[in-house]
């Protein structure tokens, strides 16, 4: 355990001290007979992606994903396709991170031809800028099995979501002869996930896993890929139910090291979170306002994020990311 925490360091040293030039992650020791194929082909800042590496008949895959709101962490296949790697890279200038991707910060409307997550039709998003320019997105497959769908948030801003479908995807939709539903996280209680019910009449309902309380969440599903039902499940190992999954006490694999020795609201810190797979996400505290400070922090193995005001009338120093 001491020799794996030591290995987090210089993780958290790469990724301060080359923040604008990027950090190549550690490479992983494959079968030389091996095949990765990547998604987005290579370093494709604008593009959520994953590697899949599949060995001797099992596939594992590594999915592009945010470090902070302005570090993407981007999996990529080594030259000889053998392995997957990873790099820390930050976004360019004007963008920020969302969603596994790098995107414009400087939208101010959103506009779609389909309604919200409609994935029986392919679907346009038209993002105006600050600077009059206009970026389209068009809904996509990603494979023979999933689309990327984008939609618009409330306000200005906008997303996406890659669903699965019952069918084959083509040309940005799902095959939609016939109502079916799909579910993103395959009913998986230790992941976020969304049910979309794709009516053949046209049109879609959304329907996300929510906590019951803190320690049952209720998992959406799919029957038979047709119909949408629900089930009240408790999470396992002693675990906590929050923002609609279970996160469990019993994960000890994961590792987590926070510089400013946690909830410390007069120290600005790192915190670099190493999961089981070896993939690691890096957080720095920052105010939100003048006198709010938001501040990560480790509970054993898990990272948690708390938005507080600062105490005893103190106000929060943007430059040292701290109250003071």
């Amino acid at each position: 355990m001491q020799k794996r925490r030591f290995l987090l360091m210089p993780l958290l040293v790469c990724s301060i001290l080359l923040v604008a030039l990027g950090c190549n992650g550690g490479s992983r020791n494959i079968n030389p007979s091996a095949k990765c194929s990547d998604s987005d082909l290579g370093l494709n800042l604008s593009s959520f992606g994953y590697a899949t590496v599949s060995d001797g008949g099992i596939s594992t895959t590594f999915s592009d994903h945010c470090a902070s709101s302005t570090m993407l962490l981007e999996y990529s296949c080594s030259s000889d396709l053998h392995y997957s790697k990873n790099s820390l890279i930050a976004c360019p200038p004007n963008q920020v991170c969302s969603d596994g991707e790098c995107r414009p910060s400087n939208v101010v409307e959103c506009s779609e031809t389909d309604m919200q997550i409609d994935i029986a039709n392919p679907g346009q998003n038209t993002i105006k800028l600050a600077d009059d320019q206009n970026l389209v997105l068009n809904d996509e497959c990603l494979n023979d099995n999933f689309v990327k769908e984008y939609y618009c948030n409330l306000g200005s801003s906008y997303s996406y979501k890659k669903v699965k479908c019952p069918g084959k995807c083509v040309n940005g939709s799902c095959d939609s002869s016939e109502d079916f539903c799909a579910d993103s996280d395959g009913s998986n209680i230790e992941k976020y996930g969304e049910v979309v019910m794709n009516l053949k009449a046209g049109g879609s309902l959304l329907y996300p896993d929510f906590c019951v309380n803190e320690t049952y969440v209720s998992e959406q599903i799919c029957q038979n890929d047709k119909t949408q039902s629900s089930m009240v499940l408790p999470c396992t190992l002693g675990g906590s139910c929050n923002g609609g999954q279970c996160f469990n006490a019993g994960q000890s694999n994961d590792e987590c090291e926070d510089t400013d020795g946690g909830r410390n609201y007069g120290e600005s810190g790192y915190l670099v979170f190493l999961n089981q797979s070896g993939g690691f996400l890096l957080f720095e505290d920052k105010c939100i306002s003048s006198t709010e400070l938001l501040e990560y922090y480790c509970i054993g193995s898990k990272y948690f994020s708390e938005t507080i005001t600062c105490p005893n009338g103190k106000l929060c120093n943007p430059v040292n990311k701290s109250c003071s």
